[in-house]
């Protein structure tokens, strides 16, 4: 049969509704208190103050003491970050447009800087924890990420409440999530979906045991004393030892986005300036991996070129510490869950396994004022076009105090082989 000799053009039919975008679920609230918000203003410090502790002594015989000196310490809570996620519609399209952009691509911005939100709160958990649970505090080897198993779940919530226990942290180990309520003194734990997995299986696989409310807020029931909430936004941690300085093009890659080491700087995006010696490229490179967006002029012992909008999204929520003593570069990834372990090419250079930090505690163990809830600000745009800026943005602090972070208790998971969450 002969093909069809027309060239006549077929018509396109568009759908008026998008395709739907899944969004991470969030679970700081399991943990966050807002109680300072109702005292504190725009642009406020907040402080609170904790009294130093001694121990008591014996009164001789004659009835003679000693004071004891005094301290009060005091710790700050600064209302000063802030988040934006912002888009330009020309108005006249509006006219002509087949899709309610603005209402989807405002529900995009909304939720991206609540998954922010919940990241931030998560990593400062952890970055917070009173107290740790690796491998030996569950009978393998201490210093070392657990590897999680149908075996050893049930290993890992005892021995985070064991720890909460030895801080005299205060808490109702009766304490059920009921009715979408976070209570005070509730014992509460974020784990991944890859834990969540293992803990079904040692269950195995009735998830009635976990109990029979229904999921809210990412809710997936109670174990031992934790009231479980599901996280796909847990912070990750690795560190990559470099200590010779890297040669011209060497590499580091991390989540797919290239980092080249270049004696000269060129139009390379992400590339950074080798300096005088291992200890300054390393602290530039952190540098740089802490500001994405930013570019900084090649010196003797400066210089990195500003990553695209595409990579920067890719490494969203790095946190990069140089440390010149050990040769290390620790990076803390907030919202990740889990990724494949950073590769490079730089000669001698070595990189740790991925760990994933769960996190374990009380509930009210971080204080977040939230001064502005995410929301949206119209603006003409600058400029000689009939067109509207949307500016979605928000305004917060948020700090773990030091009568908090004894209720908390971060789980070191090893995350090789895990599947990273999706994105967002």
């Amino acid at each position: 049969m002969a093909l069809n000799p027309n060239t006549i053009p077929l018509m396109t039919t568009w759908s008026k509704v998008f395709q739907i975008t899944r969004f991470k679920g969030l679970t700081y609230k399991a943990f966050a208190t807002e109680r300072l918000l109702a005292t504190a203003q725009v642009g406020d410090t907040v402080k609170r103050t904790y009294p130093s502790v001694g121990r008591s002594k014996i009164m001789d015989g004659a009835g003679s003491y000693s004071t004891r000196a005094l301290v009060n310490t005091e710790e700050s809570l600064v209302i000063g970050t802030k988040h934006e996620y912002s888009f330009t519609l020309v108005e006249w399209e509006n006219y002509l447009r087949h899709m309610p952009d603005q209402q989807k691509y405002s529900e995009i911005a909304s939720r991206e800087l609540f998954r922010k939100i919940d990241a931030d709160v998560l990593g400062a958990l952890y970055s917070a924890a009173g107290s740790s649970v690796d491998d030996g505090d569950i009978g393998g080897s201490s210093g070392t990420a657990i590897t999680v198993s149908a075996t050893n779940v049930a290993d890992i919530f005892i021995a985070a409440g064991m720890k909460l226990r030895l801080k005299n942290a205060y808490f109702d180990s009766n304490m059920k999530y009921e009715g979408g309520v976070v209570q005070s003194g509730m014992p509460v734990a974020a784990i991944s979906p890859q834990v969540y997995a293992k803990l079904v299986s040692y269950l195995g696989g009735k998830t009635s045991q976990l109990g029979d409310a229904a999921s809210q807020n990412q809710h997936a029931g109670r174990f031992d004393i934790f009231n479980i909430f599901v996280s796909n936004n847990l912070p990750s941690t690795v560190v990559v030892t470099m200590a010779t300085i890297p040669a011209n093009t060497q590499t580091l890659i991390i989540n797919g986005v290239t980092i080249q080491f270049l004696d000269t700087l060129a139009a390379t995006a992400g590339a950074v300036h080798i300096a005088s010696t291992v200890d300054i490229t390393r602290a530039n490179l952190a540098a740089h991996l802490n500001n994405p967006y930013a570019s900084e002029t090649e010196a003797t012992d400066t210089g990195y070129v500003a990553f695209t909008t595409a990579q920067a999204d890719l490494l969203d929520g790095i946190t990069a510490t140089n440390n010149n003593t050990a040769d290390t570069l620790s990076i803390q990834m907030d919202g990740w869950n889990s990724i494949a372990a950073p590769t490079t090419t730089v000669t001698g250079a070595t990189v740790g396994t991925v760990t994933q930090q769960c996190i374990f505690g009380i509930s009210n163990s971080i204080d977040l004022v939230m001064k502005k809830q995410p929301g949206l600000t119209i603006k003409d745009t600058p400029s000689a076009n009939i067109s509207k800026d949307f500016i979605h943005w928000d305004l917060y602090g948020r700090k773990v105090f030091a009568d908090q972070a004894v209720g908390l208790v971060n789980v070191k998971i090893l995350a090789t082989g895990f599947t990273q969450a999706s994105m967002p």
